[in-house]
């Protein structure tokens, strides 16, 4: 079977989403809410895991909104699906996209 277009963006969800969890997975280990900062060398961890975390589903978000796009939904629908406004989804991803 031959990849099209339509199938990449799907695998890179897929990819995005299995780094994601694989992020989750770790920050469950080291999370602050078993930590301490005063008394955890871990905690250091458990930020950049939470950053770490954060970007990705920052570039999740715009492999979903690129998707939606391409298969037509208005910039209203974008945003009311992130509980935003239309101005204020465009002004986010219109100049990644």
């Amino acid at each position: 079977m031959t990849k099209t277009e339509n199938d990449l963006p799907r695998e890179t969800v897929a990819s995005s989403m299995q780094q994601l969890q694989n992020s989750l997975n770790a920050f469950e280990l080291y999370g602050p809410g078993s930590l301490v900062p005063e008394i955890s060398p871990k905690f250091d961890l458990a930020l950049m895991l939470s950053v770490r975390i954060q970007r990705q589903l920052a570039g999740l978000q715009l492999l979903m909104v690129r998707d939606w796009r391409a298969q037509g939904a208005s910039w209203d629908e974008i945003g009311l699906a992130m509980s935003m406004s239309k101005q204020a989804a465009w002004e986010r991803f219109s100049k990644l996209l």
